[in-house]
């Protein structure tokens, strides 16, 4: 199987890309996929017709933060029939002809506001917000969406969102004659936190004591330096595997669908907020505006089914598979059995933790989940290019 990927050229340096499309590689190698990457360069003035000749279902892994590039990229690629799945991206300007992966961003948010509400924090401003990013501007309609805490009016909450337009200094120079009313800053990325308490720092505001600092990202920069960061993890790498899921489901489903499969953020605490951990309590502080409602991964019945196969396949080793395989073809136990010189017993115990695994009832809707989306000689030829490795 193929997965063509684009990269926008604007940010194929970024942290984020580079980790989420070396997952996708790595996954794609595991399952022995060929990873097909589009010119970024030239992709408006390609052939997109030749690189998909031969495909009966057109999908492109689109990597990219930019609303403007993806509008514009998702116009050619709706001329020319490819459905884009979008990695960490949303743009509701070409909701009809994509579908995408996301880090869970408003859970994050959530996360975020519960956690300040608990430690008594009440004025919050939202820092370093880039209006071209999809994903900082998740964030933004949190934030603005909310009602109670210290604010009462959106006119209010407005004047506490600081963006980045021109570049962090001038994001900090605007925000600095308002500085004393907050207590606790939001920032966009752990970029812009490093630079923010940086700044801080140098005119003498105090991290943590003076305010509380908290970023998205946790990565390196998070976790070294004084004082560490308070983030919500955004595991790239999950993104990627997740990413890779969802196009071999927009591959294979008969029909042309939409989806959105959401990955959870973990909040993890460190000295940018004192190492505080208040119990949450359940009881709001604050209500926010109704937003979308988040079903696992996947958000209907069909694509939840898909991942628990994916799952199941990724736990399988040659044996499990050749089991599959017998059971498909409808072989006795018995002759399955003296044919891969293991037990019965062996068999009986395997089939019970793949049905366990794909999240089946039993072994017959566990065949049932396997044949919808994989045929007997797909299993075959796994098995054979596996066992010649």
């Amino acid at each position: 199987m193929k997965i063509y990927v684009y990269i926008d050229p604007e940010y194929k340096q970024s942290i984020w890309l580079s980790q989420a499309y070396h997952s996708i590689c790595e996954e794609a190698a595991k399952k022995k996929y060929n990873v097909i990457l589009l010119d970024g360069d030239n992709i408006f003035n390609a052939d997109i017709d030749e690189y998909f000749k031969g495909e009966s279902k057109r999908v492109l892994l689109v990597l990219t933060t930019s609303l403007e590039h993806s509008e514009k990229l998702g116009a050619l690629l709706f001329r020319h029939n490819v459905h884009m799945l979008l990695v960490n991206h949303q743009n509701p300007q070409i909701a009809n002809n994509s579908s995408c992966v996301m880090v869970d961003y408003t859970d994050g948010m959530r996360r975020i506001i519960d956690y300040l509400c608990a430690c008594g924090k009440s004025s919050t401003a939202l820092y370093g917000i880039n209006p071209k990013s999809s994903t900082d501007m998740i964030k933004y309609e949190y934030f603005k969406n909310l009602q109670g805490m210290s604010y009462s009016h959106e006119s209010s909450i407005a004047k506490s969102i600081y963006y980045n337009k021109h570049g962090l200094d001038e994001c900090f120079n605007y925000m600095l004659p308002e500085l004393d009313k907050f207590d606790s800053f939001i920032c966009a990325n752990d970029i812009v936190a490093r630079s923010l308490i940086s700044k801080l720092q140098a005119i003498g505001k105090r991290v943590p004591e003076d305010v509380f600092v908290i970023s998205f990202g946790d990565y390196l920069i998070s976790q070294m330096g004084e004082p560490t960061l308070t983030t919500i993890s955004v595991d790239h790498g999950e993104l990627g595997r997740q990413a890779l899921f969802a196009y071999r489901y927009l591959h294979k489903a008969d029909t042309n669908i939409n989806m959105t499969a959401k990955v959870p953020s973990t909040l993890f605490v460190r000295n940018s907020t004192a190492n505080m951990n208040p119990e949450i309590s359940t009881e709001r502080k604050y209500v926010p505006a109704p937003t979308e409602k988040v079903l696992d991964f996947y958000n209907d019945d069909a694509s939840r089914k898909i991942l628990a196969l994916e799952k199941m396949l990724t736990s399988c080793d040659k044996l499990d598979l050749q089991i599959i395989s017998g059971m498909l073809n409808k072989i006795p136990y018995s002759k399955m059995a003296s044919g891969l010189f293991i037990s019965e017993n062996v068999i009986f115990y395997r089939i019970k933790r793949l049905v366990k695994v794909a999240e089946a009832e039993n072994k017959e809707r566990l065949i049932t989940l396997i044949t919808e989306h994989l045929s007997q000689k797909e299993i075959s030829e796994y098995i054979e290019a596996d066992s010649m490795k």
